[in-house]
């Protein structure tokens, strides 16, 4: 019976092991899929995290997308305007004959193109310096203080390297950075101006100041290349042009001016002058003996002293004022703006004493050779009003110079 009553109390454990053993397999498994579907919803969770950043990245790349599109489209359209503007440029700058209004021509275009605010050109002189020739955007008083000479060592420098340098280049190179630290003038953009006859550097080309909330990129410096290089072409055609224009107003044996331009030059200023009721006085002068001259010693010798003689008229007459020309043969013209009678007689007498004071060597006779001239002098409102009787009132009084015994000056009556 004891055996018995422990059978059923050993079952009943047994049977409670078995029921708590299968309640706890039945918990594990409950809890393992409570696992599997928090792994589940958490995959699906991380899955929509990462499509939703999928979607973020995808809509900011879009937005780069509309941006940098919207960005290429303004450069593009700033592109478009410039190759407009630097092909007007390119078709209205050879229509200038005249160096200073191709350089204002080209700092319009430098305003327009590059909105610059300020802009300077320096050209070589004739010292070989860089000097102040035009500018945009500056007071009067402020431009004076660049007139003398170059105030900028790094456009020197690209004087002497023939680069294009905008802010950008200038800035990521410590040698340039030190240069323009040095320099009294800002640069933002710059070039030099190469002629296209002789290769050689003739100015350059600065924007100091760009207007607000502008910018310069590096494919500025293609576009300032190529306005430069329609500059530099158009400043050789005005020389070309000035040098034939020149040839054309002078006299090929004296380098003086031509009898034609004397008479456009006497007629403008001689109404100009009768205008404002102000004296103008003209000279005319004629080597004494000029043909017994050249048959004595030759006309070579003749062309040599009438070089020599015209010499000492136009260096003893007032540069950009004055005028001095080959009247025609051996006479010679000079033109007063400005002038009363008495200072066109001290400066005829000056001119008669240096020709009979100055020995005149000639190289192939060995020889100095010595000539004399006779001057006469007329002057408005003492005389005429009319340019041809006002040359005739000076050539009659050349002859009465000639008349009363030559190498003397005559003022007309």
């Amino acid at each position: 019976m004891f055996f018995n009553i422990l059978s059923s109390e050993y079952f009943l454990m047994l049977f409670i092991v078995i029921i708590f053993a299968i309640g706890f397999i039945f918990l594990l498994l409950l809890i393992r899929k409570k696992n599997n579907e928090i792994r589940l919803l958490s995959s699906k969770i991380s899955r929509l995290q990462a499509v939703e950043e999928s979607v973020f990245e995808t809509k900011r790349d879009l937005e780069k997308t509309k941006l940098s599109n919207e960005t290429l489209n303004n450069q593009k359209l700033n592109l478009s305007t410039r190759f407009i503007l630097i092909e007007k440029f390119a078709q209205n700058i050879n229509a200038h004959l005249d160096k200073k209004a191709v350089l204002n021509a080209l700092l319009e275009s430098l305003k327009r193109i590059f909105k610059a605010k300020k802009a300077e050109i320096f050209m070589f002189g004739s010292d070989k310096k860089l000097k102040f020739a035009a500018a945009l955007g500056w007071e009067k008083e402020d431009a004076e203080i660049f007139k003398l000479s170059c105030p900028s060592a790094i456009l020197e420098y690209i004087s002497e390297t023939s680069d294009i340098l905008n802010i950008n280049d200038i800035n990521k190179d410590f040698h340039l950075s030190e240069l323009s630290d040095k320099s009294k003038l800002k640069t933002m953009i710059a070039g030099s101006m190469v002629s296209p006859s002789t290769n050689e550097v003739i100015g350059v080309a600065n924007i100091s100041q760009l207007e607000e909330n502008e910018s310069i990129l590096q494919e500025d410096n293609r576009a300032l290349s190529i306005l430069l290089n329609l500059t530099s072409l158009a400043m050789n055609n005005a020389e070309l042009f000035q040098r034939t224009k020149m040839m054309a107003n002078m006299d090929g044996l004296t380098k003086l001016y031509n009898h034609r331009y004397f008479q456009e030059f006497f007629r403008d200023e001689l109404s100009r002058h009768a205008r404002y009721k102000r004296s103008i006085s003209i000279i005319i002068s004629d080597i004494d003996h000029f043909k017994t001259f050249n048959d004595e010693y030759g006309h070579q010798a003749g062309d040599f002293v009438l070089k020599e003689v015209a010499k000492i008229f136009k260096s003893n007459i007032r540069k950009k004022i004055d005028l001095a020309a080959r009247y025609g043969g051996e006479e010679f013209v000079i033109v007063l703006p400005e002038t009363n009678a008495s200072g066109a007689l001290k400066l005829a007498e000056r001119i008669r004493k240096i020709v009979e004071e100055t020995k005149f060597y000639f190289k192939p006779l060995k020889e100095s050779l010595h000539v004399t001239v006779s001057i006469g002098v007329a002057n408005y409102p003492l005389n005429e009003d009319n340019p041809d009787l006002l040359i005739k009132c000076a050539d009659a009084a050349m002859y009465k110079a000639k008349n009363s015994g030559r190498n003397k000056v005559c003022l007309a009556e």
